[in-house]
């Protein structure tokens, strides 16, 4: 299992969102984007949570919440689908 790291590690501001997945439990939505990185935002606060160092090499086309609200999946165009636990940091 990878780590997902609460720092804003990415330097690319102008990230686009390709895929987007919310969690009706927690309300809190999981995005991934063009950039391979992955974003985390809470919709009452409406506030990103976190936005992780790039952790797939191209696009990021899917991204889910798993079994449980800190377990996500992404799948990228780099053919590799990897799974996080967001109260890790994160690593590749």
């Amino acid at each position: 299992m990878q780590k997902f790291d609460p720092a804003i590690q990415d330097s690319d501001d102008s990230a686009v969102i390709l895929h987007h997945s919310f969690s009706n439990e927690t309300n809190k939505i999981l995005c991934g984007t063009d950039c391979g990185s992955l974003a985390l935002f809470d919709v009452n606060d409406g506030k990103c949570l976190t936005f992780g160092e790039k952790v797939h090499n191209y696009a990021i086309w899917y991204s889910s919440f798993g079994e449980d609200e800190n377990i996500v999946y992404s799948a990228s165009d780099d053919a590799s689908f990897k799974k996080f636990d967001i109260r890790m940091g994160l690593e590749n």
